[in-house]
């Protein structure tokens, strides 16, 4: 599957290269199909350069959580929202009609209407792009615009000075102080889950005792 899509995604960006640019970033996660030879042999050979997303870093630096993906559901909302409310007749189709084939086929729709859109917003795709340090200026005039999230400092400024090499011990504290936090924020989510559920139990009983009487 995974050559498969590199093989298309060839295709679609043929003849985007230039003499100053003579090869193609593809930023991608760790999946096991992506980082095979012959996956990585066929890239050099297109001059494709493969960066891959730290280890457990996604949702810090990955693409397509700055603001893409979110922008992108929505847009699947909308066209789902026009559809859904455009006649009567297209409202009974969906509250009584739709079967789960013809929903694959409409998803499938509605998504390529909205990547249509997306595309086309290339400020908002180089904004993103920035601000996970995918495509900013290499002299570091445009490290400021680097926003990613979780990180407990802040990237280097334009005439910063050199950062000193962290040493071991520093590097282990502020693993550790990440790591707790991470921690911190996982029993977060899981206490505003436990709380929301005790809710929904409450809300269920009352209901329940309301019928009763």
């Amino acid at each position: 599957m995974a050559r498969q899509w590199l093989k298309e995604f060839i295709q679609d960006t043929q003849g985007i290269k230039t003499d100053t640019c003579p090869f193609i970033i593809l930023k991608q996660d760790n999946l096991g199909t992506q980082n095979t030879t012959p996956y990585r042999i066929e890239c050099i050979a297109e001059d494709i350069f493969l960066l891959n997303t730290p280890e457990n870093c996604t949702d810090c630096v990955q693409l397509i959580d700055h603001e893409l993906g979110r922008r992108f559901k929505n847009y699947i909302y909308e066209e789902f929202w026009d559809d859904y409310s455009s006649s009567p007749e297209r409202l009974k189709f969906f509250t009584e009609d739709i079967k789960e084939r013809e929903w694959r086929i409409l998803i499938t729709r509605w998504a390529g209407e909205a990547w249509d859109k997306l595309k086309s917003e290339s400020e908002i795709i180089e904004r993103c792009a920035k601000s996970v340090g995918l495509y900013n200026c290499r002299c570091g005039c445009e490290n400021h615009l680097i926003k990613v999230r979780h990180i407990l400092y802040d990237p280097p400024k334009e005439n910063d000075p050199k950062m000193e090499p962290l040493t071991k011990e520093q590097a282990r504290r502020l693993f550790k102080l990440d790591k707790q936090t991470r921690q911190e924020e996982r029993q977060q989510k899981r206490l505003a889950r436990k709380l929301e559920r005790r809710r929904r139990r409450k809300r269920k009983r009352k209901q329940q005792m309301k019928k009763k009487k």
